[in-house]
Protein backbone atom coordinates (compact mmCIF):
# COMPACT_ATOMS: atom_id res chain seq x y z
CA UNK A 1 0.00 0.00 0.00
CA UNK A 2 3.00 2.28 1.11
CA UNK A 3 4.64 1.89 -2.48
CA UNK A 4 1.44 2.39 -4.42
CA UNK A 5 0.83 5.49 -2.55
CA UNK A 6 4.62 6.72 -3.32
CA UNK A 7 4.23 5.62 -6.90
CA UNK A 8 0.86 7.99 -7.42
CA UNK A 9 2.58 10.89 -5.81
CA UNK A 10 5.05 10.41 -8.30
CA UNK A 11 2.99 10.32 -11.31
CA UNK A 12 0.87 13.45 -9.68
CA UNK A 13 3.95 15.09 -9.27
CA UNK A 14 5.07 14.27 -13.41
CA UNK A 15 1.35 15.04 -14.78
CA UNK A 16 1.72 19.14 -14.53
CA UNK A 17 5.66 19.19 -15.54
CA UNK A 18 4.29 17.10 -18.86
CA UNK A 19 1.57 19.53 -19.67
CA UNK A 20 4.38 22.81 -19.11
CA UNK A 21 6.51 20.80 -20.93
CA UNK A 22 3.65 20.36 -23.90
CA UNK A 23 2.90 24.05 -23.92
CA UNK A 24 6.26 25.01 -24.18
CA UNK A 25 6.37 22.89 -26.99
CA UNK A 26 3.33 24.13 -28.59
CA UNK A 27 4.30 27.66 -27.67
CA UNK A 28 7.83 28.02 -29.41
CA UNK A 29 8.07 28.48 -33.04
CA UNK A 30 10.12 26.12 -35.24
CA UNK A 31 11.95 26.56 -38.37
CA UNK A 32 12.67 23.85 -41.09
CA UNK A 33 16.37 23.11 -41.89
CA UNK A 34 17.98 20.56 -44.11
CA UNK A 35 21.01 18.42 -43.33
CA UNK A 36 22.35 15.42 -45.30
CA UNK A 37 19.16 15.56 -47.72
CA UNK A 38 16.62 15.40 -45.23
CA UNK A 39 14.87 17.81 -43.17
CA UNK A 40 14.03 18.73 -39.73
CA UNK A 41 13.45 21.28 -37.38
CA UNK A 42 15.25 24.01 -35.17
CA UNK A 43 13.31 26.13 -32.16
CA UNK A 44 14.73 30.17 -32.06
CA UNK A 45 17.95 29.21 -30.61
CA UNK A 46 19.44 26.87 -33.21
CA UNK A 47 18.74 24.22 -31.25
CA UNK A 48 17.63 20.54 -33.24
CA UNK A 49 14.11 19.71 -31.95
CA UNK A 50 13.24 17.43 -34.93
CA UNK A 51 16.00 15.62 -35.95
CA UNK A 52 16.36 15.97 -39.91
CA UNK A 53 14.51 12.63 -41.50
CA UNK A 54 11.91 13.58 -43.74
CA UNK A 55 12.11 14.05 -47.21
CA UNK A 56 10.80 17.11 -47.56
CA UNK A 57 9.00 19.78 -44.62
CA UNK A 58 7.29 22.82 -44.77
CA UNK A 59 6.79 25.26 -41.91
CA UNK A 60 4.25 25.00 -38.96
CA UNK A 61 0.72 26.22 -39.32
CA UNK A 62 -1.42 26.00 -36.43
CA UNK A 63 0.99 23.91 -34.60
CA UNK A 64 1.34 21.69 -37.47
CA UNK A 65 3.13 20.83 -40.18
CA UNK A 66 3.69 19.19 -43.80
CA UNK A 67 5.96 16.36 -44.43
CA UNK A 68 7.12 14.00 -46.92
CA UNK A 69 8.01 10.48 -46.67
CA UNK A 70 8.68 9.63 -50.78
CA UNK A 71 5.63 10.68 -52.56
CA UNK A 72 3.42 11.14 -49.81
CA UNK A 73 2.31 13.69 -47.75
CA UNK A 74 1.11 14.04 -44.21
CA UNK A 75 0.72 16.22 -40.87
CA UNK A 76 3.59 16.15 -37.45
CA UNK A 77 3.03 17.84 -34.62
CA UNK A 78 5.55 20.10 -32.78
CA UNK A 79 6.78 17.07 -30.86
CA UNK A 80 7.79 15.40 -34.53
CA UNK A 81 4.78 12.65 -33.70
CA UNK A 82 3.29 11.97 -37.17
CA UNK A 83 -0.35 12.92 -36.43
CA UNK A 84 -2.30 12.63 -39.55
CA UNK A 85 -0.71 9.63 -41.89
CA UNK A 86 1.19 10.25 -44.72
CA UNK A 87 -1.40 9.36 -47.62
CA UNK A 88 -1.95 12.25 -49.37
CA UNK A 89 -1.07 13.25 -52.66
CA UNK A 90 -1.05 16.71 -52.01
CA UNK A 91 -1.24 18.86 -48.99
CA UNK A 92 -1.34 22.13 -47.47
CA UNK A 93 -0.93 23.83 -44.21
CA UNK A 94 -4.00 24.24 -41.68
CA UNK A 95 -5.72 27.38 -41.60
CA UNK A 96 -8.95 27.72 -38.96
CA UNK A 97 -8.67 24.30 -38.72
CA UNK A 98 -9.24 23.18 -41.65
CA UNK A 99 -6.31 21.87 -44.44
CA UNK A 100 -6.95 21.27 -48.55
CA UNK A 101 -5.77 18.13 -49.33
CA UNK A 102 -5.31 15.42 -52.64
CA UNK A 103 -5.61 11.87 -52.29
CA UNK A 104 -6.43 9.86 -55.52
CA UNK A 105 -7.42 12.39 -57.57
CA UNK A 106 -9.96 13.57 -54.76
CA UNK A 107 -9.83 17.31 -53.42
CA UNK A 108 -11.10 18.47 -50.46
CA UNK A 109 -10.54 19.67 -46.36
CA UNK A 110 -9.49 17.67 -43.62
CA UNK A 111 -9.72 18.37 -39.88
CA UNK A 112 -6.99 18.34 -37.42
CA UNK A 113 -7.95 14.40 -36.55
CA UNK A 114 -7.08 13.85 -40.21
CA UNK A 115 -11.05 13.40 -40.89
CA UNK A 116 -12.73 14.58 -44.01
CA UNK A 117 -15.01 17.79 -43.29
CA UNK A 118 -15.37 18.65 -47.14
CA UNK A 119 -15.19 16.25 -49.81
CA UNK A 120 -16.86 16.78 -52.94
CA UNK A 121 -14.61 18.73 -54.72
CA UNK A 122 -13.11 16.88 -57.62
CA UNK A 123 -10.28 17.81 -59.53
CA UNK A 124 -10.28 21.41 -58.25
CA UNK A 125 -6.82 23.64 -58.46
CA UNK A 126 -5.00 23.87 -54.85
CA UNK A 127 -3.68 27.50 -55.35
CA UNK A 128 -4.43 29.33 -52.35
CA UNK A 129 -7.03 26.89 -50.39
CA UNK A 130 -6.93 28.27 -46.87
CA UNK A 131 -9.07 29.85 -45.14
CA UNK A 132 -9.32 33.56 -43.84
CA UNK A 133 -11.93 34.93 -42.14
CA UNK A 134 -14.35 32.25 -42.48
CA UNK A 135 -13.83 31.93 -46.23
CA UNK A 136 -11.78 30.26 -48.79
CA UNK A 137 -11.00 30.94 -52.36
CA UNK A 138 -11.19 27.79 -54.76
CA UNK A 139 -10.72 27.65 -58.36
CA UNK A 140 -12.94 25.17 -59.79
CA UNK A 141 -12.58 24.47 -63.65
CA UNK A 142 -11.40 28.04 -64.82
CA UNK A 143 -13.06 29.97 -62.42
CA UNK A 144 -13.02 30.67 -58.96
CA UNK A 145 -15.28 31.31 -56.01
CA UNK A 146 -15.81 31.12 -52.34
CA UNK A 147 -16.86 28.71 -50.01
CA UNK A 148 -17.12 28.50 -46.28
CA UNK A 149 -16.21 26.08 -43.67
CA UNK A 150 -19.17 23.54 -44.36
CA UNK A 151 -18.55 23.25 -48.34
CA UNK A 152 -21.62 25.60 -49.60
CA UNK A 153 -20.45 27.68 -52.22
CA UNK A 154 -21.44 31.30 -50.95
CA UNK A 155 -19.65 33.80 -53.52
CA UNK A 156 -20.75 32.46 -56.87
CA UNK A 157 -17.71 30.63 -58.70
CA UNK A 158 -17.55 33.76 -61.11
CA UNK A 159 -14.16 35.32 -60.82
CA UNK A 160 -11.00 34.82 -63.16
CA UNK A 161 -9.26 35.63 -59.65
CA UNK A 162 -9.63 35.59 -56.34
CA UNK A 163 -7.42 36.24 -53.28
CA UNK A 164 -7.82 35.64 -49.88
CA UNK A 165 -10.44 37.66 -47.36
CA UNK A 166 -8.31 40.37 -45.32
CA UNK A 167 -10.10 43.38 -43.42
CA UNK A 168 -13.26 42.17 -44.14
CA UNK A 169 -12.54 42.71 -48.31
CA UNK A 170 -11.38 40.15 -51.28
CA UNK A 171 -9.15 41.17 -54.46
CA UNK A 172 -11.06 39.61 -57.37
CA UNK A 173 -10.83 39.49 -60.96
CA UNK A 174 -13.76 39.93 -63.56
CA UNK A 175 -14.38 40.83 -67.29
CA UNK A 176 -10.41 41.62 -67.03
CA UNK A 177 -10.53 44.29 -64.85
CA UNK A 178 -9.59 43.71 -60.87
CA UNK A 179 -12.10 44.94 -57.94
CA UNK A 180 -12.54 44.33 -54.53
CA UNK A 181 -15.97 42.33 -52.45
CA UNK A 182 -17.03 42.05 -49.19
CA UNK A 183 -17.97 38.67 -47.21
CA UNK A 184 -21.22 38.83 -49.61
CA UNK A 185 -19.85 39.02 -52.65
CA UNK A 186 -21.15 42.55 -53.33
CA UNK A 187 -18.34 44.50 -54.95
CA UNK A 188 -17.58 47.42 -52.72
CA UNK A 189 -14.41 48.87 -55.08
CA UNK A 190 -15.41 48.58 -58.83
CA UNK A 191 -13.43 46.88 -61.24
CA UNK A 192 -11.39 49.47 -62.87
CA UNK A 193 -8.06 48.03 -62.11
CA UNK A 194 -5.26 46.47 -64.91
CA UNK A 195 -3.79 44.89 -62.09
CA UNK A 196 -3.86 45.26 -58.42
CA UNK A 197 -2.40 43.68 -54.43
CA UNK A 198 -4.26 42.85 -51.33
CA UNK A 199 -5.00 45.92 -48.84
CA UNK A 200 -2.33 45.91 -46.41
CA UNK A 201 -2.33 49.08 -43.43
CA UNK A 202 -5.44 50.12 -44.95
CA UNK A 203 -3.99 50.70 -48.75
CA UNK A 204 -3.70 48.65 -51.71
CA UNK A 205 -1.69 49.00 -54.34
CA UNK A 206 -3.68 49.00 -58.15
CA UNK A 207 -2.52 49.45 -61.41
CA UNK A 208 -4.04 52.25 -63.81
CA UNK A 209 -2.90 53.17 -67.31
CA UNK A 210 0.29 51.37 -67.36
CA UNK A 211 1.69 52.87 -63.99
CA UNK A 212 0.96 51.99 -60.16
CA UNK A 213 -0.14 53.77 -57.39
CA UNK A 214 -2.34 53.13 -54.19
CA UNK A 215 -5.88 53.47 -52.47
CA UNK A 216 -7.57 53.48 -49.69
CA UNK A 217 -10.98 51.24 -48.56
CA UNK A 218 -13.42 53.81 -50.14
CA UNK A 219 -11.50 53.19 -53.81
CA UNK A 220 -9.85 57.38 -52.73
CA UNK A 221 -6.43 57.49 -55.01
CA UNK A 222 -4.18 58.20 -52.07
CA UNK A 223 -0.99 57.68 -53.94
CA UNK A 224 -0.89 58.73 -57.35
CA UNK A 225 0.20 55.87 -60.19
CA UNK A 226 3.41 57.06 -61.10
CA UNK A 227 5.56 54.14 -60.27
CA UNK A 228 6.60 51.24 -62.42
CA UNK A 229 5.51 48.59 -59.81
CA UNK A 230 4.50 48.45 -56.47
CA UNK A 231 4.49 45.99 -53.28
CA UNK A 232 1.97 46.14 -50.05
CA UNK A 233 2.81 48.14 -47.32
CA UNK A 234 4.74 46.36 -43.96
CA UNK A 235 6.46 48.16 -41.38
CA UNK A 236 4.56 51.55 -42.35
CA UNK A 237 6.59 51.32 -45.84
CA UNK A 238 6.43 49.94 -49.10
CA UNK A 239 8.84 48.62 -51.69
CA UNK A 240 8.44 50.70 -55.20
CA UNK A 241 10.23 50.26 -58.39
CA UNK A 242 11.44 53.33 -60.63
CA UNK A 243 12.64 52.70 -63.80
CA UNK A 244 14.92 49.28 -63.18
CA UNK A 245 15.40 50.03 -59.14
CA UNK A 246 13.72 49.48 -56.03
CA UNK A 247 12.97 52.03 -53.32
CA UNK A 248 10.61 52.65 -50.15
CA UNK A 249 7.99 55.03 -49.74
CA UNK A 250 6.02 56.01 -46.62
CA UNK A 251 2.17 56.05 -46.86
CA UNK A 252 1.50 60.35 -47.92
CA UNK A 253 3.81 58.80 -50.80
CA UNK A 254 6.95 60.41 -50.17
CA UNK A 255 10.40 58.10 -51.15
CA UNK A 256 11.71 57.74 -48.25
CA UNK A 257 14.58 55.58 -49.16
CA UNK A 258 16.43 55.76 -52.63
CA UNK A 259 15.81 53.65 -55.44
CA UNK A 260 19.25 52.14 -55.43
CA UNK A 261 18.82 47.81 -55.44
CA UNK A 262 17.66 45.77 -57.68
CA UNK A 263 15.22 43.94 -55.54
CA UNK A 264 13.11 44.82 -52.57
CA UNK A 265 11.21 42.88 -50.18
CA UNK A 266 9.08 43.53 -47.52
CA UNK A 267 9.63 44.82 -44.15
CA UNK A 268 9.42 42.24 -41.37
CA UNK A 269 10.48 43.46 -37.87
CA UNK A 270 11.68 46.18 -38.96
CA UNK A 271 14.17 44.30 -41.87
CA UNK A 272 13.77 44.35 -45.77
CA UNK A 273 15.95 41.90 -47.78
CA UNK A 274 17.26 44.16 -50.66
CA UNK A 275 19.57 42.31 -53.62
CA UNK A 276 22.25 43.45 -55.81
CA UNK A 277 22.88 41.69 -59.41
CA UNK A 278 25.55 39.95 -60.52
CA UNK A 279 24.32 39.01 -63.86
CA UNK A 280 22.27 40.72 -66.24
CA UNK A 281 21.31 37.73 -68.18
CA UNK A 282 17.20 37.36 -68.26
CA UNK A 283 17.45 33.93 -67.82
CA UNK A 284 19.52 33.29 -65.70
CA UNK A 285 19.43 36.41 -62.97
CA UNK A 286 21.51 36.21 -60.24
CA UNK A 287 21.73 38.42 -57.08
CA UNK A 288 23.06 38.44 -52.99
CA UNK A 289 20.94 39.66 -50.90
CA UNK A 290 21.27 41.40 -47.52
CA UNK A 291 18.93 43.55 -45.21
CA UNK A 292 18.31 47.03 -44.68
CA UNK A 293 16.61 48.96 -41.30
CA UNK A 294 13.56 51.20 -41.69
CA UNK A 295 16.39 54.00 -42.65
CA UNK A 296 17.80 52.09 -45.53
CA UNK A 297 20.73 51.42 -44.13
CA UNK A 298 22.56 48.13 -44.77
CA UNK A 299 22.86 46.80 -41.70
CA UNK A 300 23.64 42.83 -43.05
CA UNK A 301 25.80 42.93 -45.34
CA UNK A 302 24.51 41.38 -49.02
CA UNK A 303 26.69 37.84 -48.55
CA UNK A 304 23.44 35.22 -49.25
CA UNK A 305 22.40 33.63 -51.98
CA UNK A 306 18.76 33.73 -51.21
CA UNK A 307 17.33 35.43 -48.56
CA UNK A 308 14.27 35.14 -46.59
CA UNK A 309 11.30 37.22 -44.18
CA UNK A 310 12.66 37.79 -40.57
CA UNK A 311 10.45 35.40 -38.63
CA UNK A 312 9.87 35.09 -35.40
CA UNK A 313 13.52 36.64 -34.78
CA UNK A 314 15.42 34.63 -38.13
CA UNK A 315 15.72 34.34 -41.72
CA UNK A 316 16.16 31.66 -43.54
CA UNK A 317 19.64 31.90 -46.03
CA UNK A 318 21.35 30.23 -48.20
CA UNK A 319 25.35 30.51 -48.28
CA UNK A 320 27.66 27.90 -50.84
CA UNK A 321 24.64 26.13 -51.87
CA UNK A 322 23.44 25.70 -48.06
CA UNK A 323 20.65 26.65 -45.76
CA UNK A 324 21.35 28.34 -42.96
CA UNK A 325 19.49 30.74 -40.66
CA UNK A 326 20.29 34.22 -39.04
CA UNK A 327 19.25 36.46 -36.09
CA UNK A 328 18.92 40.34 -36.79
CA UNK A 329 22.44 41.10 -35.86
CA UNK A 330 23.32 38.73 -38.61
CA UNK A 331 24.92 36.08 -36.91
CA UNK A 332 24.65 32.47 -37.57
CA UNK A 333 22.13 30.19 -35.65
CA UNK A 334 22.16 27.40 -37.81
CA UNK A 335 24.42 25.56 -39.98
CA UNK A 336 24.66 22.64 -41.78
CA UNK A 337 26.86 19.86 -40.78
CA UNK A 338 28.22 19.52 -44.20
Amino acid sequence: MKHLLVVLALVIMVLPLSAQSLEKVIDKPLFVIKENNKYGYIDSTGQVVINPRFDMAYDFSENMAVVRFGEDLGYIDKSGKLVIDAVFDEAKNFSEGLAAVTKDSKTGFINKKGEWVIEKYFYMSLRSTEFKQGLCALKIGSNYGFIDQTGKTVIETKYEYAGDFSDGLALVKLNEKYGFINKNGKGVIPFLYEDASEFSEGLAPVKIDGKWGYIDKSSKIVIEPKFDYAYEFHNGLAAVRIKDQYGYIDKKGALVIEPKFDYAGRFSQGLARVGFEITDDWFDWEAYYGFIDLTGKLVIDADFEFAGDFRNGLAKVEIDNKMAYIDQKGEFVWLPNY
